[in-house]
């Protein structure tokens, strides 16, 4: 049992949970949500010891293992290979709580389905964070949700939890707009009053007959002063009555899209075979095709020359004079030492601030985090300020190796919807089950050292997919 009671903890004045109680029975797998920055990574932290609690107490019986999303020192074998390596290696060690942070990064299709069925047979308590949803349908029972300082936690699998918070924002909706149509009406009703006092007060000519008239009842300016009353009461009522606040809605990268112009693209690429670092990786010939307004899905195993071709697709395309964006898994030495990102981003691009700061904000890049020089940004940090760079400077064809990476949830649904939308050519490598299956018009697959059309992927992220 992992059980947390009123924990509050604070980075210097920016507090990130108060009062937060759960508990965790054993044998549970959890997925851990919430935006960037509310403290996902933290909470991991606190549990193992590596951070103290401000307040309250996190208790657990046995010893728990945390898999870090940004391991310390170099690796000597492939991204994927070293990923796999620490997550067996924290599985051999038994641990009684196990602890994932974005376990499927650098992960290919058969590595997610083999972390899947390893976290399927393990009988502690494990605790997942991660952006791959179909990977978090098939391995959690219950979701962790971080949420305004606060953390719930939700009996059901990951997409009964998607379900729920889908049909709470559409009820949020609902009642805000509601109370919209109330809002509305009340003001019409409140300048009616206002209208008819201000009439009231103005009329100092008046007829013989009325003037008779209010002498005899003498209520003239009573009747006046419960207009004026009656209509800054209404007023009031407008102006301290509760309101439901509008739902939170991410612009996403809807602001991009108005200001990319990518030119028309219409290429065939044709390659007798492909070789890299004196390995031969493809044997037959091929022809690699891109259109304008379509995206290509490169799909894989790790090391089978996906990277690779699409280091030649660049340069060749470069070669045809079209405006490449690439971004690529590894950080790239592209920033000047000392200068805020903001600034660099905007000089890079040439794009207006709002939108650099719009695109940011829907990859988890917020505004105090632009305000940095690089070196005080992590690597998942520049890695995604990386992916902003690529997306905000003009394209005709964007290449995009694994960019889901580092991105949250809603990150990978935003970048999900821009490339939709999006008039350029795009290539996509990716082994993200769900992002490819939303944004993907067309396949290629590389397997066994040949290049062929690819197009089912239920059977390329299945059970008995590569």
């Amino acid at each position: 049992m992992l059980t947390v009671n009123d924990l509050a903890f604070s980075y210097g004045d920016n507090p990130l949970f108060s009062k937060c109680s759960f508990r965790i029975g054993n044998g549970r797998h959890v997925a851990l949500v919430g935006d960037n920055g509310t403290g996902k990574t933290t909470l991991l932290r606190l549990i193992t010891g590596i951070l103290k609690p401000d307040a309250g107490m996190v208790r657990y019986d046995g010893h728990a293992e945390m898999v870090s999303q940004f391991p310390a020192g170099m690796e000597v074998v492939s991204p994927g290979q070293g990923q796999m390596q620490r997550i067996s290696r924290a599985f051999a060690k038994r641990p009684d709580i196990l602890l994932l942070d974005e376990p499927t990064s650098n992960l290919d299709a058969e590595g997610i389905r083999k972390l899947t069925g390893m976290i399927g047979g393990f009988r502690g308590i494990a605790v997942i964070i991660s952006h791959d949803i179909a990977f978090l349908e098939k391995a959690v029972d219950c979701v962790l949700m971080i949420e305004d300082r606060h953390i719930d936690l939700y009996d059901g699998n990951f997409e009964e939890f998607r379900q729920m918070r889908e049909r709470n924002r559409n009820n949020q909706y609902q009642l805000y707009e509601v109370e919209q149509k109330q809002r509305r009406r009340q003001k019409r009703v409140a300048q009616k009053m206002k209208e008819k006092a201000a009439k009231s007060r103005k009329s100092g000519g008046v007829s013989n007959s009325e003037a008779k008239a209010r002498s005899l009842l003498g209520n003239y300016d009573k009747v006046q002063r419960r207009l004026s009353a009656n209509a800054r009461r209404m007023q009031k009522s407008l102006d301290e009555g509760p309101k439901n606040a509008k739902p939170y809605e991410k612009m996403g990268l809807k602001l991009l899209t108005t200001y990319q112009k990518p030119q028309k693209v219409r290429i065939n690429l044709d390659f007798d075979g492909l070789s890299g670092h004196g390995i031969r990786l493809i044997d037959n010939s091929f022809s690699f095709r891109i259109r304008s307004g379509e995206t290509v899905g490169l799909l894989g195993r790790n090391g089978s020359g996906k990277s690779t071709l699409l280091d030649e697709v660049e340069e060749r395309l470069e070669k045809r004079s079209c405006r490449v964006s690439r971004f690529r898994q590894e950080i790239q030495d592209v920033w000047e030492e000392g200068e805020n990102l903001l600034s660099q981003l905007m000089k890079a691009s040439g794009m207006p601030e709002q939108v650099v700061l719009d695109v940011a904000g829907a990859l988890g890049l917020h505004a105090d985090l632009l305000s940095r020089a690089p070196d005080e940004l992590s690597g998942g940090q520049l890695l995604k300020a990386q992916l902003v760079l690529e997306l905000v400077s003009p394209f005709d064809v964007l290449l995009l190796d694994e960019p889901t990476n580092y991105l949250d949830y809603d990150g990978v649904r935003a970048l999900t919807e821009f490339i939709r939308n999006s008039e350029a050519a795009v290539v996509v490598i990716s082994h993200d089950e769900r992002f490819v299956e939303g944004c993907v018009d067309r396949t290629y697959l590389i397997s066994d050292r040949r290049f062929s059309d690819y197009c089912d992927l239920g059977d390329y992220f299945g059970k008995d997919g590569i």
